[in-house]
């Protein structure tokens, strides 16, 4: 007889053993005991609640996601699974609060297991498990796997401008905890230019729908899941953020200006060199803060074009005479931003944008402002180096 087939057989001194157990209610369930039918494994997620997860055979259908830098509280419920209380064992993580109990008179009796699983910010992610047993001859060891994702959570949400005008760009800096390698989406719009830390995420977006709304909800989630495992969530919120609009407007308002002038470049100066870094490979990047003068823009709205180089290099000669060359290399890269002006600025003559930029490089930009999708004279093209 195989291991599983002797744990499901009734065992007249198996269950007489068990049915000396005390009956008790695991102290921090969120799923009750009382309302289970069969076997099933809950999970209560500090930011989605509690979720049910059926077994089949002992084992589960399913693999169920938790997030790291929280406790999530698990209540097992499985033939003889109050047996197993001191043998359960995890590969990633601190368990604690264990309790068990007997699920009412069914019998073979069915015994739940209740415990608290904490994890750490930086734990791994992905693939961890939970192992019973073995104990004595009559239960069989199992394992329950579960699957780690980031904690996703969301603190505040920032948009320019506020409101937002529908079909216009507005840009979006977004903070939290654990929000890295993100990804972004909402209905009815384009997102672009996505920046992704740890702790901060920025992006572009612009309402394309030509049913305007007044507000527009935000999914934000880890690119490595698909969308719908897990989101990036605010506290108490079903969604991960929302964009405020003031016109209800199938096409964004603009005012076009004809022979907007060019925007004039402020810092770095042209032929900047940007330097005094600890060391030639810490930090791998630097922020650098890009300044134009303002244009008479209705929107205030411009397009930063930054192209990437090698940075460029001072040949020495055998004998020992410097001598330089000029080059005329492809970039390595380059990137456009719209750049809608912070009220911020609104004061200010000019307007400033922050940049985190490779070291080793040599950059090339230009400013124009926009004209409803029309043509504008761009500013004329800026050199730095960052050392």
């Amino acid at each position: 007889m195989s291991p599983q087939s002797s744990h499901r057989t009734s065992n007249i001194l198996g269950a007489a053993l068990l049915l000396l157990t005390v009956v008790s209610q695991p102290a921090a369930a969120q799923c009750s005991v009382a309302s289970n039918t069969g076997e099933n494994l809950y999970v209560t997620d500090p930011v989605l609640g509690c979720k049910k997860f059926p077994l089949s055979g002992g084992l589960l259908t399913a693999k169920p996601r938790i997030r790291r830098g929280v406790t999530t509280h698990f209540l097992l419920v499985r033939h003889y699974a109050d047996q197993y209380k001191t043998w359960v064992q995890t590969n990633r993580g601190s368990m604690s609060n264990q309790t068990t109990g007997i699920d009412g008179d069914e019998f073979p009796p069915v015994g739940f297991i209740a415990w608290d699983l904490t994890l750490s910010e930086t734990a791994q992610l992905g693939d961890m498990q939970f192992d019973f047993g073995p104990v004595g001859l009559l239960y069989e060891w199992f394992v329950l796997k579960i699957a780690v994702d980031r904690k996703g959570e969301i603190t505040t949400i920032v948009q320019a401008p506020a409101p937002g005008l529908w079909g216009s760009n507005v840009n979006v800096t977004v903070t939290g905890r654990d929000i890295g390698n993100a990804a972004v989406e909402i209905a009815g719009h384009t997102v672009s230019e996505i920046n992704s830390g740890n702790t901060s995420l920025t992006f572009t977006t612009r309402a394309t729908s030509t049913t305007a709304r007044t507000s527009a909800d935000m999914v934000i989630w880890d690119q490595a899941n698909s969308k719908t495992l897990g989101y990036y969530r605010l506290p108490g919120k079903a969604f991960s953020g929302q964009l405020s609009y003031a016109v209800m407007s199938g096409s964004g308002p603009c005012t076009s200006v004809p022979n907007l002038g060019a925007p004039s470049l402020g810092a770095p100066a042209s032929g900047a060199v940007i330097g005094g870094f600890a060391s030639p490979t810490s930090p791998v990047k630097a922020d650098v803060t890009l300044s134009w003068q303002k244009v008479a823009a209705p929107l205030q709205s411009y397009l930063v074009h930054i192209e990437t180089f090698v940075a460029t290099n001072t040949l020495t000669s055998p004998i020992g005479v410097k001598q330089t060359s000029t080059v005329t290399l492809n970039p390595l890269g380059t990137t456009e931003q719209t750049v809608i002006m912070p009220t911020s600025q609104a004061q200010q003559g000019n307007v400033t944008v922050g940049k985190n930029l490779e070291r080793h490089r040599t950059y090339k930009w230009k400013v124009r402002a926009t004209n409803c999708e029309q043509s504008a004279a761009w500013s004329p093209l800026s050199t730095f180096t960052v050392q």
